[in-house]
């Protein structure tokens, strides 16, 4: 069984690499769109974690069943328009802003939405997250007051979109259902819905027939999707939804210091003071979990 402390890790490493795809994106070659992107991650990192299987110890076949599963449908289109808004928002908002905005809104739409389901909200997930959410918001002044507004729309839609996905997840976990095999079915459903797109625009998929592009693909569909789901996945089983969805705002953190780092974006002095309140955040969120005992139930959110 995983305990909170191992969990807490998982969930953070796993958002620490997430976190790393909207740098690698705007690394890419010239012609890269959102939608291109979200095909890479979804049907690559689909088939990267399905030939991952015997690794783990699971058979390939043990994944045809969840291709019946309606709940794993839903995930399939949560997981599909989360990762095209996703793109557009960091295409529109820029890498920083649009990661915050995403993964900002992911916990609070999470914890909100989980209520409905059973899941209990607690002080301890309400401190930490608030204190992320105001980091964020200082995090997010400039590009807000910049005229981003395709760019914010988009991000927060995918924030709710990916909230859902979390929820499901964690439904099929509580049901004692293989979560990665359970995403898997999920992600190779939405990477084909997006093949017919792709399609019609095949122009968008010319970048990875470049050596450049071939590496980006391969790097978005095994560093930045197959392992951080494994571990995410890993790390929900002892974790409720809304505070793991706290911890994934590592996730922004990361990207945020690789577009200021990497790409040379810049931080006001608010900025820099929000995004201490996200690390703050992620601390106080990080202590309760680790300190709280195993358990074979979930944990309340």
């Amino acid at each position: 069984m995983t305990t909170p402390r191992a969990a807490v890790a998982m969930t953070m490493g796993a958002a620490a690499l997430f976190g790393t795809a909207g740098t690698a994106q705007a690394l890419g070659p010239a012609g890269v769109t959102p939608t291109a992107i979200a095909e890479m991650r979804l049907g690559l990192g689909g088939l990267l974690m399905l030939a991952l299987l015997p690794v783990l110890g699971q058979r390939i076949s043990s994944v045809r069943r969840f291709l019946r599963m309606p709940l794993v449908w839903l995930a399939a289109l949560c997981c599909l328009l989360y990762q095209v808004l996703y793109f557009t928002g960091v295409q529109y908002a820029g890498v920083a802003l649009g990661s915050l905005l995403v993964m900002g809104s992911v916990p609070v739409f999470a914890g909100l939405l989980g209520a409905f389901v059973g899941h209990r909200i607690i002080g301890s997930w309400l401190t930490a997250t608030a204190v992320c959410i105001t980091g964020l918001v200082l995090l997010s002044l400039d590009g807000i007051q910049g005229g981003d507004a395709k760019g914010v729309a988009a991000a927060i839609a995918g924030g709710f979109f990916g909230s859902i996905f979390v929820l499901v997840t964690k439904a099929l976990i509580d049901r004692g259902e293989a979560p990665v095999q359970a995403n898997i079915a999920s992600y190779l459903i939405a990477g084909v819905a997006l093949l017919p797109l792709l399609f019609l625009l095949p122009q968008s998929l010319g970048w990875v027939l470049t050596l450049s592009g071939a590496a980006l693909a391969l790097y978005l569909g095994f560093f930045a999707m197959a392992l951080p789901n494994i571990l995410w996945v890993k790390g929900l089983t002892a974790l409720a939804p809304g505070p793991s969805s706290t911890l994934m705002l590592t996730e922004p953190a990361v990207a945020t210091l690789l577009g200021i780092v990497v790409l040379g974006e810049s931080l006001t002095f608010a900025g820099i003071i929000g995004l201490v309140l996200v690390m703050v955040g992620l601390l106080l969120q990080g202590l309760t979990l680790a300190r709280a005992p195993a358990q074979a139930e979930p944990a309340p959110l």
